[in-house]
């Protein structure tokens, strides 16, 4: 029996399906039709991806970032400001990060910095 034919009649029965991966503040659950299954187990996180309508990269850029954005402006020295965008803290969903990607700080967006 192949692996479809198994989870649909899995889901003939009843039993649903869903992924988790983790976010801001712990595990997040999003839900995955029968008929997605084999394709999540091929990749999951270029599904999860898919999911949130945001790319593999950005997706993991969303996981390495610990979910906060970062200020797009420099440091008087030229130096990447490291400072967490106004509203960039715990962002739990990718498509939402991607979506502030550019902003700025408070310091830079009130141009408190010449």
């Amino acid at each position: 029996m192949s692996n479809e034919l198994f989870i649909g009649g899995l889901a003939e029965k009843g039993v649903t399906f869903q992924a988790t991966h983790a976010g801001p503040y712990g595990s997040k659950s999003i839900p995955l039709p029968a008929e997605d299954v084999v394709a999540y187990s091929r990749d999951p996180v270029e599904y999860t991806a898919k999911y949130y309508g945001v790319t593999k990269s950005q997706y993991l850029s969303w996981h390495r970032s610990s979910y906060c954005v970062y200020c797009a402006d420099a440091t008087v020295e030229g130096n990447p400001c490291r400072n967490i965008i106004t509203g960039g803290n715990a962002i739990d969903s990718p498509s939402r990060w991607v979506a502030l990607l550019g902003g700025y700080c408070h310091v830079h967006e009130n141009g408190l910095v010449g």
